[in-house]
């Protein structure tokens, strides 16, 4: 862990602490530990597209997944994988939203409340988080990527702005 990210929440599994009800979707337990930081400009995102935020066990709505509906937040290493995850510091969310239409449309308005922002045109979700932004200028250079499925995980292409990363992914 380096200096400029220590301030951020620990990672459990780091601390030795165990998850929860092992055999729970990795990420409907761990929702409650994002912050503030990061819950509070969701929140205003949605009311900003009209929609009703939505975590947990309430997504379904006749029996299809809701848009807007939190599919991750916190992640331990041992769900993760990846040390430089805004995941593992309980400062991201992925947020199931649909089409890469609404990605886009969805992508706008994040924009302008969290530091990036990623699309994926081959699923359903739109990435935020709130990493800082000494972060961000050491590790991941960019604030927008679009991630595109390869094998059994994604290939990402960062960018400068988000119309690069629109045009992109459209």
């Amino acid at each position: 862990m380096t200096d400029d990210v220590q301030h951020l929440p620990p990672n459990l599994a780091k601390l030795g602490l165990p998850r929860k009800g092992a055999d729970l979707h990795a990420d409907l337990e761990t929702i409650w530990l994002t912050p503030y930081m990061v819950l509070t400009p969701y929140v205003d995102c949605c009311d900003d597209l009209g929609i009703a935020p939505f975590a947990g066990g309430s997504y379904l709505r006749q029996g299809t997944i809701a848009p807007g509906f939190i599919t991750s937040g916190y992640r331990d290493n041992i769900i993760e994988g990846n040390d430089r995850s805004a995941h593992l510091h309980a400062l991201a969310l992925d947020i199931h939203v649909g089409s890469i239409e609404k990605q886009i449309a969805w992508a706008r308005v994040f924009a302008g409340r969290f530091m990036r922002v990623g699309l994926y045109p081959d699923d359903t979700f739109i990435h935020v988080d709130q990493m800082p932004l000494q972060w961000i200028e050491r590790y991941a250079k960019t604030r927008y990527w679009v991630g595109r499925a390869e094998g059994t995980g994604h290939k990402y292409t960062g960018f400068n702005t988000l119309a690069d990363a629109i045009a992109a992914a459209a």
